[in-house]
């Protein structure tokens, strides 16, 4: 739950939406740097609120310094335990959190290609997001999971 008994992902999701919509946050404190926890839908969209957060809304470098860092390694973990796969959790092509998965690459699509002209570690995150893509397009042609504790899956 998020404050004020909203869930996690509602409060999330409208950051998001805010933040494309008219450059605001709602819920700045879900998205705060120091929270933890959720499962991967939710740790991925927290991370897309902390880029939109620490680089436009309320401006922090050190603070955009550590969302870009952990932003990238949300993708890079998944190049190694698997697509959709944060820890040992796995919402790989699942149904009921495709849209927050959705909204939450979308958003850092949008905002990381808004940065990647601002150094290698801006460009290398517009390509983990651009490659995530990629990936899960693919998976969704060919119906099967490519590596990950659901691998070969169909």
């Amino acid at each position: 739950m998020a404050e004020n008994g909203e869930q996690l992902n509602k409060a999330l999701g409208r950051n998001t939406i805010q933040f494309h919509l008219n450059g605001t946050m709602p819920k700045p404190e879900v998205a705060s740097i120091e929270k933890t926890g959720g499962t991967p839908n939710q740790k991925t969209e927290r991370w897309a609120n902390r880029i939109a957060l620490y680089h436009f809304v309320d401006p922090d470098t050190a603070k955009a310094k550590q969302a870009l860092d952990g932003t990238i390694g949300l993708f890079e973990g998944q190049l190694q335990r698997g697509h959709q796969c944060i820890g040992n959790e796995d919402e790989a092509l699942t149904l009921s959190h495709a849209p927050i998965w959705w909204r939450a690459i979308l958003s850092l699509r949008i905002t990381s290609h808004d940065l990647a002209g601002r150094g290698t570690g801006y460009a290398h995150l517009e390509q983990l997001v651009l490659d995530w893509l990629e990936h899960h397009t693919t998976l969704n042609a060919l119906g099967q999971i490519k590596s990950g504790p659901r691998k070969g899956e169909i």
